[in-house]
């Protein structure tokens, strides 16, 4: 299996259940033979970890071990490894979960673990074994350290750190009498000892008679040696001793110390300088941050405050440092007038001044103070100093007139410039206000800081009326926490209408807060709403129409409407009073617009009247035994002219629109076979179930005279409708007069 990873491996089986003699491979029973069921099993298969040594030496004999032992299934080079979710990491730890170390002596003696020396000469040989967590352990690796002579024996090392003067013009300061010094000594041999240690005061001394003239000269003769047997083996032994001595107050002194080791051998001398009394302290109030909470500065200059202090009796201050680091602690500069800079300032403890009222100079000052805390008299410009959104630190120091101090504690400051704030929206003035038509409206503004990657925390938006002596609404102090250079907040609470507000806002970027924006203007005032409606319904031509208006405004306000009327022709009419009474003569559908206006916002509603049609619709008809007649003569009974004879019944009707009829009428105006006027008028009433339904009969007995009935040819009936609005529609339906009834055979005189 030539790759890593799970197999399914199965198994089965075949018996052989023949008798003796014919067992397979005879085939006589093959028949007989079965399989067993299949046996599977999952096999891992996986490499063994790889162990992987190298030692060294340094020149101490101390070994170092370097394994860089390895799982080849699960780690294949730096940073390139398995990532299979099974809680093992195995970038960090290659694959490898559990270790065993040995190491062979020279003498050949095998020892578990690890070794940190070596000591004796010989052949050192190191092992290590390496497991996977498939419990798989690896081969040993080996790595071989050959040592062909003894251990040799190194010199100690030794450092003061009491006193700590670095050299004769900046020595440090000390106790009068019977200083207290101390150091660290180490050797980094096997087993080894500080065994000794030896201190060399000296003072500097002019000796006329010397050459050199000035020359050091110790304090002691001998000088002083003490045992001190104390046991380092490659660790750090911190000693101390006190020097019987009294110190001269105007004399700097060279402290010198060494030490010895088990053997007899001496490190060389480490020396420092040191005077008779102590340097002062000082102690940074202000500003007075962290690194990760610094102080904000958010005035123009930079103004520092500190306490002071000296270990020596009545020590007069006379005068001050202070610098500005940056956060890794180097010296800030800044330019000025073409100049390269430190960013730093120093002075004198002026005091008690009196000032000439003159001149203006100051006079009889003193330069010198035993307060313990004071604040700077030269500021530092802000300006001057980097905004870059980092944080700075500053230190001061203090001068007794021998000592400087060290430099104080590190106060942590930002320069912070405030914010700005300027309203977006609304944006009007006292004259013209922005309107919103919310009583809740959204108010934006923009926000900007000229230092960087300002948050902004926290807003606070106040809302007054117009006389600016109400207080409306007051947001109160609202996060926002957003680097967005624009805000923006409905208002939580129904600003009142019919009235000019004013608004304000400002702006928090955790620090500081900006000043409150210019005040701007607006208005409350919700848009009216259009509507109407007319009546009657539905409008017939001829009507007068009443449109109402109906348009309703929320603050109440007095509108104004205009209304346009386009009649199906293209003919515009327009009115401006509140409802519109017109008359409606021509039918079609008429577009008319309302626009109703406060004194600020208008609203306008469209809508389309259809006027119907009034109509007539006639016909002339016969009695059932007449039309039975005419049917079976063959004549025409069916479209105009209807062919009648002169005497039979008209049966007149005339259908109208579903609109309120006044009078329905139908007449034949002719003249008889005689010459004279023959008039004959019918009044149609509706007929009941049927409201645009209207019929009656039309005779009259002049019809059946041969001499004065109605001549052969066209008749013309005439019929008209008049509705209750004044329209009238009339209409002509004509016949054909075929003979008179008394000529026809069989037929009644009158049916």
């Amino acid at each position: 299996m030539d790759k890593v990873g799970i197999y399914r491996m199965t198994l089965w089986g075949t018996d052989d259940p023949a008798p003796s003699g014919y067992a397979f491979p005879n085939s006589t029973f093959e028949a007989y033979q079965s399989e067993s069921d299949p046996y599977a099993r999952n096999v891992l298969i996986h490499r063994r970890p790889i162990s992987v040594l190298q030692v060294s030496q340094d020149p101490y004999y101390n070994v170092t071990y370097d394994d860089q032992s390895y799982d080849p299934d699960r780690w294949l080079s730096e940073g390139i490894c398995s990532t299979e979710s099974t809680g093992i990491n195995y970038c960090a730890n290659r694959g490898i979960l559990d270790r065993k170390y040995e190491y062979i002596l020279p003498d050949g003696t095998s020892v578990e673990g690890k070794i940190s020396r070596v000591k004796e000469m010989g052949m050192y040989t190191f092992r290590v074994a390496v497991k996977d967590e498939y419990g798989a352990w690896s081969d040993w690796a080996e790595a071989f350290i050959w040592l062909n002579a003894p251990p040799i024996n190194h010199v100690p090392f030794v450092q003061l750190t009491s006193p700590s003067g670095v050299d004769y013009d900046h020595p440090s300061g000390s106790a009068t009498t019977n200083p207290l010094f101390s150091w660290k000594a180490v050797d980094y041999d096997a087993d080894s000892m500080i065994k000794a240690y030896e201190i060399d005061v000296q003072y500097y001394w002019y000796d006329y008679y010397s050459n050199p003239q000035y020359r050091w000269i110790s304090y002691n003769n001998p000088n002083v040696v003490r045992s001190a047997n104390a046991i380092s083996d490659g660790t750090v032994v911190p000693m101390s001793a006190p020097y019987y001595m009294t110190l001269n107050s105007n004399q700097v002194y060279k402290v010198r110390v060494r030490v010895q080791d088990e053997l007899g051998l001496w490190s060389g001398w480490d020396e420092k300088y040191m005077s008779s009394g102590f340097p002062p302290n000082a102690w940074l109030t202000y500003p007075n941050g962290t690194r990760t909470n610094p102080t904000a500065i958010t005035g123009t200059s930079l103004i520092p405050s500190w306490n002071q202090s000296d270990a020596d009796a009545n020590t007069e201050f006379k005068s001050w440092q202070y610098r500005v680091l940056d956060e890794n602690g180097m010296q800030l500069k800044y330019t000025s007038a073409g100049g390269y800079y430190d960013v730093s300032r120093s002075g004198s403890y002026e005091s008690g001044c009196s000032v000439d009222s003159d001149s203006g100079s100051r006079y009889g000052c003193s330069y010198y103070t035993r307060l313990t805390s004071w604040i700077a008299e030269n500021p530092f410009p802000i300006g001057l100093l980097p905004n870059d959104g980092k944080p700075l630190q500053k230190q001061v120091r203090v001068y007794d007139g021998k000592y400087w101090s060290d430099w104080s504690n590190s106060g942590w400051f930002m320069t912070n410039r405030p914010p700005t704030a300027s309203l977006a929206v609304p944006s009007g003035s006292q004259t013209t206000p922005t309107i919103f038509s919310e009583l809740r409206p959204t108010f934006k503004w923009n926000q900007s800081d000229s230092d960087p990657a300002t948050t902004y925390m926290y807003f606070q938006l106040q809302i007054t009326n117009e006389a600016n002596n109400l207080m409306v609404v007051d947001s109160g102090q609202f996060y926002q926490g957003t680097m967005s250079n624009s805000g923006s907040w409905v208002v939580n609470q129904d600003l009142p209408t019919g009235g000019k507000l004013r608004v304000r806002v400002r702006v928090f970027d955790g620090i500081a807060w900006s000043d409150y924006s210019d005040q701007t203007w607006f208005y409350i005032n919700r848009a009216p709403a259009a509507d109407f409606d007319w009546s009657p319904k539905p409008v017939w031509e001829g009507d007068r129409v009443r449109i109402d208006n109906l348009s309703t405004d929320p603050d109440g306000d007095k509108l104004s409407a205009l209304w346009t009327v386009e009649h199906p022709d293209g003919t515009v009419k327009q009115f401006s009073t509140k409802d519109v009474t017109d008359l409606f003569l021509n039918p079609g559908t008429y577009k008319i617009s309302l626009t109703v206006a406060d004194n600020f916002l208008s609203s306008t509603v469209i809508k389309w009247m259809t006027v119907l049609p009034l109509t007539i619709q006639s016909s002339v008809n016969y009695t059932a035994n007449w039309l039975i007649w005419h049917e079976k003569s063959g004549h025409q009974t069916s479209v105009p002219p209807k062919e009648f004879y002169s005497g039979e019944i008209f049966i007149v009707s005339s259908i109208s629109s579903p609109a309120p009829v006044e009078e329905v009428t139908a007449w034949i105006d002719s003249t008889g076979i005689d010459g004279q006027p023959l008039y004959v008028s019918e009044r149609l009433m509706a007929l009941a179930g049927d409201a645009v339904l209207f019929q009656g009969e039309l005779f009259d007995p002049k019809f059946q005279s041969f001499s004065e009935g109605l001549p052969e040819g066209l008749q013309t009936i005439h019929f008209r409708i008049q509705y209750k609005n004044g329209i009238v529609k009339s209409e002509d339906i004509p016949i054909q007069i075929i003979g008179n009834v008394n000529k026809s055979v069989g037929v009644h005189r009158v049916q």
